[in-house]
């Protein structure tokens, strides 16, 4: 049985959103990410290079860009 046949019962069994074992490491990396863990330490939980994390996950900080234009233009635009 695969990991993603596994996670797929968990969830049937207990009826949350489904994701796959992909889409769950890649929320674990954002959420880490997003909460100021180093990329480092992230990068050590996944195995991977801190570079081969900043590629995978540069989106975190565009998203987190956008939304600082945002308040910034809510506040001087007020």
């Amino acid at each position: 049985m695969t990991i993603n046949n596994t996670l797929s019962k968990v969830i049937e069994n207990t009826g949350i959103k489904r994701i796959t074992a992909h889409g769950l490491r890649h929320t674990h990396a954002t959420i880490l990410l997003n909460n100021r863990v180093s990329i480092a330490t992230v990068a050590k939980r996944l195995g991977n290079t801190a570079e081969e994390i900043n590629r995978m996950y540069d989106h975190s900080d565009e998203d987190a860009d956008q939304q600082a234009v945002h308040t910034f233009s809510s506040v001087v635009n007020s």
